[in-house]
């Protein structure tokens, strides 16, 4: 895109369980983004709303910030007047599951919001800028399910992902003349739930975050503390990333705690004795992480997860088959389906292959036997 003013191609989708980063890496992206010549349209999705009235007010309203859209301001604002007509009186008619793909929707919905990304995009660079950057961050949660036992979203927030979909696909065939992009960030259910409002949301690029490895992990601890001349000594390090097990928000509160605990200086070494003495609070602090999740869950769902727990300490790699489960609640694999995609949409676990499932927070397995 800055080099030739293209488009960025299909949507890029983060995915991820919570507390791996996507929302601080959409952050980074804005920054890094801005700092190239884009103009950014930053939003967050809610659950169960219709998101595209918002993606184009913050398309209008980050061109509006900046001189971009001088030369074509006219054009621009004469596309926002009308855009709205079409998305405010349509309405899409769907029966779940019956019809759980909008393989298409009205040019009349896709072709107003076709033109005014284009113009804004083209606007951008003309004056100079790299191009036009969509981020929508939470991106599962309009696509949500209403009921529990099977899938019934808002229409209207469906019509907006089949929208955005088919413009980006409208626009990518003429890519050259579109320095447009947008990424997008979402727990690992986002891609299927983008699946059901267009067929071919499968071009859509994902990108799965997880847990960090050792050397990773280890950096996240030991650089940012060197910028600052301090030094973790090897014993509370192996230590902290025991603890922390590659879960990216868990090493934020270890090296949170054990720093402002420690009272640190430059030239200083944080030592096993200085990590031991923030134990307590690092602990209470990810209990409460675990008890939010805890307490999201219903009756049924949380028998699903007690016995995923008591089942998770003889497993492999933390993967539990879910036919164990259901053995173990004394119910059918079947029948168990509606309560692990209920727990699948919270993030509280995810896939991990084939009939299997994982609890996405290290952790919070020995929360629920101990606790919970």
């Amino acid at each position: 895109m800055i080099a030739y003013g293209e488009m960025l191609g299909g949507p890029l989708l983060l995915t991820g369980p919570r507390g791996v980063g996507k929302t601080s890496l959409l952050l980074e992206v804005r920054r890094w983004a801005e700092s190239e010549g884009f103009v950014v349209a930053h939003t967050s999705g809610v659950k169960y709303q219709p998101f595209l009235g918002d993606v184009l007010d913050r398309v209008t309203a980050a061109l509006q910030a900046t001189t971009a859209a001088a030369p074509r301001r006219r054009r621009i604002e004469q596309l926002s007047a009308t855009v709205g007509v079409p998305m405010a009186s349509a309405s899409v008619s769907l029966r779940w599951p019956e019809a759980e793909q909008l393989s298409a929707v009205s040019p009349a919905l896709v072709s107003p919001v076709e033109d005014l990304l284009h113009e804004c995009a083209v606007a951008v660079r003309e004056s100079g800028g790299a191009g036009l950057l969509l981020l929508i961050d939470e991106l599962h949660e309009p696509l949500r399910s209403i009921e529990a036992d099977r899938y019934v979203p808002n229409a209207d927030a469906v019509r907006d992902a089949a929208v955005i979909l088919n413009v980006l696909q409208h626009l990518d065939n003429d890519r050259d003349l579109n320095p447009l992009g947008m990424i997008a960030a979402g727990l690992p259910e986002a891609g299927t739930l983008l699946m059901r409002a267009a067929t071919f949301a499968e071009r859509v690029n994902e990108i799965r975050l997880g847990e960090l490895g050792p050397s990773e992990a280890r950096d996240v601890l030991s650089v940012p503390a060197a910028e600052l001349g301090v030094r973790w000594h090897g014993d509370a390090l192996a230590a902290a990333i025991e603890l922390a097990d590659g879960y990216p928000q868990a090493l934020q509160v270890i090296g949170k705690w054990t720093w402002d605990g420690a009272e640190l200086t430059e030239g200083a070494v944080i030592t096993e004795a200085d990590f031991q003495a923030a134990v307590p609070a690092i602990t209470a602090h990810l209990d409460t992480m675990y008890e939010r999740r805890w307490e999201s869950a219903t009756a049924t769902e949380r028998a699903f997860l007690t016995a995923m727990a008591e089942l998770e300490i003889q497993s492999e790699g933390g993967r539990v088959r879910r036919g164990m489960i259901a053995d173990r609640m004394g119910r059918s694999t079947d029948s168990i389906g509606p309560i692990r995609d209920s727990l699948l949409s919270k993030g509280i676990v995810e896939d991990a292959g084939h009939g299997l499932v994982r609890f996405t927070i290290p952790g919070f397995a020995a929360y629920v036997r101990e606790s919970a």
